[in-house]
């Protein structure tokens, strides 16, 4: 009775390691390539499928049942086989572009797997990544980047280059629902660029995500401290390029990746190898934790190698190894005090 009266008092003391964690809700693994870490996780804008790549191939499920619905393993066929390192949904979410290692990136229907288009750099080197792809919103055209490569227009239906942005090691693209700017992420800044007067508009510090209505972009600034990174979200209005508001600064270890909701409320901040922090849901206004995330105990230790939020908020998918972990986060209430972890 002693017992048990202690263990309910020390959980009332220490939320953090009662009622406040999150188990999954649904694991997707597959035996077939279980030798390939998957590097892309993304939801379809209706939160209804779930893309995913391990090595090069790419695999789509349905969301909810974690139904394998089917492969595309286009990029592993023909004489230049690679991994890929990108892949996303167009914005109505009929099409998907994937690309990465095999230096050309393929647009193919979401329903039925069938490709669309094929895009190929033109370059005499025998090795030059795709480290990124997008769809323009009217699915006519898309945006291709790498390490070594320039960021270039291509047009969906013939295939060619349409313009030559010039910005180089860009890691990551997303269009504004305009389809006329985009934002492109290289050498640790975010810059809005307008591919109608072929000008960067707006560079800043920090990774970012767009809102849905392409209204606020939402940059997360990062300092360094020993193994600590400290991280603040800063909200900058896109039609005035002016910044809006910074909210509470977080502290996160060197490694731990992160994920702003939808609503640019919460931060999903991943595990890393140096911490033994967990996976956590921490408010943007107060910096505080509201929830972690658990783990199966065989890759408790691993490090998190991708995660995103549902469109909606209301899940997060998370990659690890060669599984993807989905939890509800619909319904996480007020913060508690976890204290600072570090």
């Amino acid at each position: 009775m002693r017992l048990l009266l202690f263990i309910i008092l020390f959980l009332a003391i220490h939320p953090c390691l009662g009622y406040t964690q999150i188990e999954p809700i649904l694991i997707l693994e597959d035996e077939n390539y279980s030798i390939y870490d998957f590097s892309v996780v993304r939801y379809s804008p209706d939160g209804k499928k779930i893309l995913a790549a391990a090595g090069g191939l790419s695999i789509l499920w349905d969301a909810d049942t974690g139904e394998r619905l089917f492969y595309f393993d286009e990029h592993m066929r023909g004489e230049n086989p690679g991994a890929i390192y990108d892949g996303e949904f167009s914005r109505d979410g009929k099409l998907i572009a994937t690309a990465g290692a095999t230096f050309h990136a393929i647009v193919w229907e979401a329903e039925t797997g069938k490709i669309v288009q094929t895009f190929s750099e033109p370059t005499p080197y025998p090795y030059i990544p795709f480290y990124a792809v997008a769809i323009s919103p009217d699915n006519k055209n898309i945006l291709t980047a790498g390490e070594n490569i320039s960021m270039k227009l291509w047009d969906m239906e013939t295939g060619n280059i349409v313009d030559d942005t010039k910005l180089h090691g860009v890691r990551n693209i997303t269009w504004f629902p305009d389809g006329e700017r985009v934002i492109a992420y290289a050498s640790t800044y975010s810059k809005i660029y307008s591919l109608k007067t072929k000008g960067i508009l707006l560079s800043v510090p920090g990774s970012s995500t767009l809102s849905n209505d392409g209204k606020e972009l939402r940059v997360i600034k990062w300092w360094v401290d020993g193994m600590d990174v400290s991280n603040q979200l800063e909200l900058w209005d896109t039609d005035t390029y002016e910044l809006i508001r910074k909210e509470s600064p977080f502290t996160r270890t060197m490694g731990e990746k992160i994920s702003v909701s939808p609503n640019g409320k919460r931060i999903l901040i991943g595990k890393s190898e140096e911490s033994a922090n967990p996976i956590r849901i921490v408010d943007v206004e107060t910096g505080s934790v509201l929830r972690t995330l658990t783990l199966p105990s065989s890759i408790e230790n691993k490090e998190t190698d991708y995660l995103q939020f549902s469109p909606d908020g209301n899940r997060v998918a998370i990659a690890i190894g060669d599984r993807i972990l989905i939890y509800d986060v619909s319904d996480l209430g007020a913060a508690v005090q976890c204290g600072r972890l570090h």
